[in-house]
């Protein structure tokens, strides 16, 4: 049964893994990117998030566990230059979020209290959808049941810009 759920395991972060080395990545764009929408899977329990970074007033919607989370700042970003440890949080719980002005180099740090995240940064361009979707896979052999969380992003065509943290 070890074998098989470890088996299972592989193949889930391999089609991850997989899945996000397919994206396309945007080396030709113009302008300011670091302004704009960020998003990713979370793992180290469970979630995604969607970041919105405005010249003012950024916010982040954190889903983890089951839980929602609405994180801000009243920080001010400036067009065209880099974003270094942009700091959003609710009071609990925060992210850390730097890049350079062309939108690479993006980092992001989730501090969820017990929780050590790992987490995937995307930046979505207009012109290219994405959907987020978290899940579960069960299976049972003999009289042993399992259950598997699983996290993927898919985007819909246009650009966007994947690095993992």
């Amino acid at each position: 049964m070890l074998k098989i759920n470890t088996l299972f395991s592989l193949c889930t972060v391999f089609i991850f893994l997989l899945t996000s080395s397919c994206l396309k990545t945007c080396g030709d764009c113009e302008g300011n990117l670091t302004i704009g929408v960020y998003a990713g899977v979370m793992v180290g329990s469970s979630g995604h998030y969607v970041l919105e970074l405005k010249e003012t007033n950024s916010n982040a919607i954190i889903i983890f566990d089951g839980n929602s989370y609405n994180l801000s700042t009243t920080e001010k970003l400036i067009k065209e230059q880099d974003i270094l440890d942009l700091t959003l949080s609710d009071g609990t719980n925060s992210i850390v979020f730097s890049a350079k002005a062309d939108g690479s180099n993006a980092m992001i740090e989730f501090q969820i209290l017990d929780h050590k995240i790992e987490s995937t940064v995307n930046l979505v361009f207009p012109d290219s959808p994405f959907a987020i979707y978290e899940g579960n896979s069960y299976s049972t052999y003999d009289t042993n049941f399992t259950k598997s969380t699983y996290n993927l992003m898919i985007h819909g065509g246009g650009n966007i810009i994947t690095q993992f943290t």
